[in-house]
């Protein structure tokens, strides 16, 4: 099995990403700093469900 959280981070990265700058060009630089965040924060969230199933599944093999 291989680890998707990292394919989160990234998607939360580029949604983040996206939507931050549409909203920073057109609203507030702070609305879109926080769509930023906000997208980094939901990918690293997916991230570590993934590594917890992960680390899971490697425990139940080592036995």
């Amino acid at each position: 099995m291989k680890i998707l959280g990292f394919w989160w981070i990234w998607w939360g990265i580029t949604i983040g990403f996206i939507s931050g700058s549409f909203v920073y060009y057109f609203i507030k630089p702070f609305w879109g700093m926080l769509a930023f965040s906000l997208g980094l924060f939901v990918g690293s969230i997916f991230y570590i469900q993934d590594l917890r199933k992960f680390i899971k599944e490697k425990q139940r093999g080592d036995d």
